[in-house]
């Protein structure tokens, strides 16, 4: 059950950014925050979003109302103030047809190097 028609009241205001880990998700947060009529961020909400994204992967039957109505709550907030909500998190990687299916959102997939991926885990520690 949606709250909210989100053909109408999200279509072409909502955007996520994915990506494996050390890909860029941050720069690109922050790059998107610089133009005035978009709310940024970047990994908001992070234990639901790794709960959802856990219990996707292991295949574990849960309901995703919970998780889509906190991003819901997140993404409202954004559009009061601004024209466009953009949220850029790895770990949303498991998440996208529930979230394309309330949101009507877009998406960025950043993809980068493994060697240079495993060269930034290692200088990071």
């Amino acid at each position: 059950m949606k709250s909210v028609d989100s053909s109408d009241e999200f279509a072409n205001r909502v955007a996520f950014c994915v990506g494996t880990g050390r890909c860029g998700t941050t720069f690109l947060s922050e790059v998107a925050a610089l133009e005035p009529e978009v709310a940024s961020s970047h990994e908001r909400e992070r234990l639901g979003a790794t709960f959802h994204m856990f219990c996707k992967w292991h295949s574990i039957p849960v309901d995703h109302e919970g998780f889509l109505r906190a991003k819901e709550t997140e993404i409202l907030e954004d559009l009061r103030e601004h024209r466009f909500s953009f949220e850029c998190s790895a770990l949303l990687s498991h998440s996208l047809e529930e979230l394309h299916e309330r949101f009507q959102s877009r998406f960025v997939l950043l993809i980068r190097s493994p060697l240079d991926t495993g060269a930034s885990f290692a200088v990071r520690g």
